[in-house]
Parts: structure tokens; C-alpha cells; sequence
């Protein structure tokens, strides 16, 4: 058992940014796509809450929910 990364293609269309390549872990446990926080703010993705967050370390955090990310992985294509 290893780690996986791939790329991700993020972008924005509600404001048709541009788009940004980034290297991600893959977790197959995960039910949510985290974020740095620069790309985040960067695309300028609207938050629309505050969640408590888990992470596989077993530690928690606050973080923003945004919405409107577009992501392609595996030159699959989807909105989120």
C-alpha cells in the first residue's frame, strides 16, 4: 500500500478563470475535496459555510466550504 498522487485541474466558471494545475493526494477514505487555501482565494470560490473537518491523522479544524469548483482528473471533467 503507497500513496497516490495525481493532477487536478481546478478552475472557477462562475468567474471563467483561468485554470490551475495542482499535484493531490489521493485519499479513497474522503468524502470532501480540500483546498489550499490560496487557490481557494486565488479563484475567488464563494464560501457558503464553516465546517469541522476530520482529517486521516485523526486531527479536526474549522474550515471554509466553498462552492462552484470545477475539477478534472483523469481528463474527466466534473462540478462540485
Amino acid at each position: 500500500m503507497g500513496i497516490t498522487y495525481t493532477t487536478l485541474k481546478i478552475r472557477n466558471p462562475l468567474s471563467d478563470s483561468e485554470i490551475v494545475e495542482l499535484e493531490a493526494k489521493v485519499d479513497t477514505g474522503s468524502t470532501m475535496l480540500v483546498l489550499p487555501e490560496s487557490i481557494a482565494v486565488q479563484l475567488n470560490f464563494p464560501k457558503i459555510r464553516k465546517q469541522i473537518v476530520k482529517y486521516a491523522n485523526e486531527e479536526t479544524a474549522e474550515r471554509d466550504i466553498v462552492w462552484g469548483v470545477e475539477v478534472e482528473v483523469c481528463q474527466k471533467e466534473r462540478s462540485i
